[in-house]
């Protein structure tokens, strides 16, 4: 006979009920950590699987349908645009696939200082907000952002110092190439940190079209 079974049956009970209460208060005390309010702001003490605890940023990854209830529900000059998830993107960096999302945050928000510095803000890659336009070649959120600060086409990535050019061409995107010189021609010869232009990009990449449509814009063809 094992010791459990030689012990009175209501010692065993009053052990295992016991053990129960324990683990009862320590859910409860997770469940209130979880829940805990954090002032006026509509935030969350818990960060979701995106590693953010921005509503605002959860809201436009989930898209549109979600995105317009969160908006007509809330005020988003309660939140801070330059709150970054775990991959260092805050909102923006988000809105720029969604183009109609990205227009209403600009539009909505009056905190002209908060909304200029996250436009400036690095992700953990170096690239900001117009970058990812370019990366993605989204046109109508690269409208947007030029039409609401045109400085934001001289950007150049943290890291390696593309500039949106580099990276229009990168992503092989001859639509977003075109869009940024006819918006700023002077990108045709930029270079980055390994003092590589578009041209170079686009030949090691064999972006045939790319390549003489940069040519036909007057690049630099001298070999560095």
């Amino acid at each position: 006979m094992s010791e459990k079974e030689q012990e009175p049956l209501h010692r065993i009970n009053e052990d295992e009920e016991l053990e129960l209460k324990i683990l009862n208060k320590d859910d409860r005390s997770k469940d209130a950590r979880s829940t805990r309010p954090t002032g006026n702001k509509r935030t969350s003490s818990a960060r979701s699987e995106d590693g953010s605890t921005n509503p605002l940023i959860r809201a436009v990854r989930r898209g549109s349908s979600s995105t317009s209830l969160f908006f007509q529900e809330t005020n988003l000059n309660d939140f801070d645009v330059k709150e970054t998830d775990n991959f260092q993107r805050n909102v923006f960096h988000y809105a720029v696939s969604k183009p109609d999302v990205l227009k209403k945050i600009l539009k909505q928000l009056k905190t002209k200082a908060s909304i200029q510095e996250a436009l400036n803000q690095a992700d953990n890659e170096g690239e900001t907000p117009i970058h990812r336009a370019a990366v993605i070649g989204n046109i109508e959120s690269l409208e947007i952002l030029h039409e609401y600060d045109n400085s934001l086409m001289k950007l150049k990535t943290k890291i390696s110092k593309r500039s949106v050019l580099h990276l229009a061409v990168k992503s092989r995107s001859v639509v977003a190439v075109r869009f940024f010189l006819n918006k700023d021609p002077d990108l045709i010869n930029t270079v980055d940190s390994m003092l590589q232009s578009p041209v170079h990009y686009a030949a090691s990449l064999k972006q045939s079209s790319v390549l003489e449509l940069l040519i036909c814009k007057g690049c630099d063809t001298t070999e560095k």
